[in-house]
C-alpha cells in the first residue's frame, strides 16, 4: 500500500471563481474542470457526506474512491480517529469532520451526525 498520506485542513475553504471557469493563463481564473468546481463547492460546503463504512484498520487492497470513517485508527490511519478517510488511488486522504456533518454508514444502514467531538446516531 502506498505510504503517501495527505491531511486535509480542518479549515474548509470554498473555491471562488470570478468570470468564466477554466480560462486559464492570464485570466486570473484557474483552469479547472467544471466537474471539479462542482465537487469542491458541494463536498466542502454541505454537511451531508458520501456514504462510508466504519473501520479501525485500512483495507489491505483499497480501491480508488473507497471512503471510511476511522474508528481507532491503526497503521497509516493511526492518529486519524473519527476522520473520514478516502482513497485517491495513490494514498489515503483524511477529512476532519465538522460539527453537524452527516454520514450514512453502509455497514449498519444507519445515519450518523458529528457533534464536534464524536459521531452519534440520528434518531
Amino acid at each position: 500500500m502506498p505510504a503517501s498520506v495527505r491531511q486535509r485542513s480542518s479549515t474548509r475553504r470554498v473555491a471562488t471563481f470570478w468570470g468564466p471557469r477554466g480560462q486559464g493563463s492570464g485570466s486570473g481564473v484557474p483552469a479547472v474542470a467544471a466537474s471539479t468546481v462542482r465537487r469542491i463547492m458541494v463536498e466542502e460546503t454541505t454537511p451531508w457526506q458520501k456514504p462510508v463504512t466504519f473501520l479501525d484498520d485500512p483495507p489491505v487492497t483499497p480501491s480508488k474512491g473507497d471512503r471510511h470513517k476511522v474508528g481507532t485508527g491503526t497503521g497509516v490511519w493511526a492518529g486519524h480517529d473519527t476522520e473520514i478517510a478516502w482513497y485517491n488511488g495513490a494514498g489515503w486522504v483524511f477529512d476532519v469532520p465538522q460539527d453537524g456533518w452527516f454520514v450514512f454508514n453502509t455497514g449498519d444502514s444507519t445515519l450518523y451526525v458529528f457533534d464536534g467531538a464524536a459521531w452519534g446516531t440520528v434518531y
